[in-house]
């Protein structure tokens, strides 16, 4: 059973922009956008120089209060742009950058749970602990003070709030995925960087999306995350394609590609 919120959702909508040629272009929005929070420049990963870049020279900015959906074909660079953006890998050329908050003009190298976030397609809560006791253990691993509080906030943002004693092993798969999520938030990271699940329900569906575009506009914190149809792509504030590791389109949600897909 799906934990939804128990109140009405309060919050903001956030901005929306145009990136065009590797340029983000602000464009007519409710209210003043969020700063950008994170830059890709020039962003290439080769992993076989025979088989060509990964990705291509990317240049993408991401806002806080944003959630930006990543879509595109199986094989076009989605989950290594996310896991370049996060540092568990690092970039042939190129770079990402903290722009606004702590440490303007830090470059990420390397993995940092308190500037990004990273929600991987494999990653799982552990199954015997419950979805507080998951999130303890990650702001341990992120060596920052455990808040109940805080987490009792992202969860409600969620629609976790009634799952906190939960197990993750008793949660349907799109509520265990959030668990993940809630968890990497708990740091109070720039980004949280969203891979799709490789299988099953609720990976990447508009309903998964939903929940993260409320933690979001809610806590102002930057989401970019995999969709798994346009219909998931629509529920978002942007959308980034990517074709063979090239940034294709990039715009206001309602124009997403019906052929968009997680992989």
């Amino acid at each position: 059973m799906t934990h939804e919120p128990r109140t009405p959702f309060p919050y903001t909508e956030p901005g929306v922009a145009t990136l065009r040629s590797g340029s983000l272009v602000a464009a007519a929005a409710p209210g003043p956008p969020e700063p950008a929070v994170l830059r890709a420049t020039g962003l290439r990963k080769t992993y076989d120089p025979a088989a060509g870049p990964v990705l291509d020279g990317i240049d993408a900015a991401f806002r806080g209060g944003e959630l930006c959906a990543l879509t595109g074909p199986s094989g076009a660079g989605k989950s290594t742009l996310l896991a370049c953006l996060a540092g568990h890998e690092p970039p042939s050329g190129g770079g990402v950058r903290l722009v606004d908050g702590p440490g303007p003009g830090t470059p990420v190298r390397g993995p940092c749970r308190t500037l990004v976030g990273y929600a991987p397609a494999h990653a799982r809560p552990f199954p015997r602990r419950t979805v507080a006791a998951f999130a303890r253990w990650t702001a341990a691993l992120a060596r920052v003070p455990f808040d109940p509080h805080h987490l009792a906030r992202i969860a409600w943002l969620l629609g976790l709030g009634d799952a906190l004693d939960t197990r993750a092993a008793d949660l349907p798969p799109r509520d265990a995925r959030l668990a993940l999520c809630a968890a990497a938030l708990l740091p109070r990271p720039r980004l949280l960087a969203v891979d799709a699940a490789p299988a099953g329900p609720g990976g990447a569906d508009a309903a998964f999306l939903d929940r993260l575009r409320r933690a979001a506009g809610g806590l102002g914190t930057g989401v970019v995350a995999v969709a798994a149809d346009a219909a998931a792509a629509a529920v978002a504030d942007r959308v980034v394609a990517l074709a063979d590791g090239r940034l294709t389109e990039s715009g206001a949600a309602d124009g997403a590609d019906d052929a968009a897909e997680a992989g």
